[in-house]
């Protein structure tokens, strides 16, 4: 198993596979939100020699974003809102690599979660939920993605913060 952080770069051996029916890997030995190219070939032993057969097609893949942590999920206080606005700001930290969040919303803290907002920046660290019920607690959590040939990879959900829309 070789591995390169370009398509055309420098393979380097990551792992070496044997028993012919070993055709598991995991590599432990990336950081996140990265890019990596990977290229198998088999071998075979003749005597005391390795017979190497071809490169297989080049694998792209991406790791995971960090996982994002939201630091505030308040009434808004946003100039010219009441309470009786039913809004509020949900803020996170800023994920080095991330391409966007998605935001979700839930009754229930261990309740089904609604993506209520995908915000297409990742420089964007904070967003407004609108037209929340009074009384009623709202729980949040958000995760980062970036975006790949096979589609968006998201990190792993956030912490939960809740509010209670007053």
């Amino acid at each position: 198993m070789y591995r390169a952080t370009s398509k055309y770069g420098t393979y380097k051996r990551v792992a070496q596979l044997s028993g012919g029916t070993n055709t598991k890997f995991t590599d432990k030995n990336v950081s996140p939100g990265k890019t990596y190219y990977y290229k198998v070939r088999a071998y075979r032993i003749v005597g005391k020699d390795k017979d190497y057969g071809s490169y297989s097609t080049i694998l792209k893949t991406r790791t995971r974003c960090n996982t994002p942590v939201i630091t505030s999920c308040a009434k808004s206080s946003k100039k010219g809102d009441t309470n009786k606005n039913g809004k509020v700001k949900i803020s996170w930290k800023k994920i080095s690599g991330a391409y966007g969040y998605a935001v979700y919303r839930s009754d229930s803290k261990n309740g089904s979660y609604k993506r209520i907002k995908t915000i297409k920046s990742g420089s964007t660290l904070s967003t407004y939920d609108e037209g929340l019920k009074r009384g009623k607690t709202y729980y949040y959590k958000i995760n980062a993605y970036r975006t790949a040939d096979i589609g968006n990879v998201y990190s792993y959900y956030s912490n939960v913060r809740y509010v209670k829309v007053k």
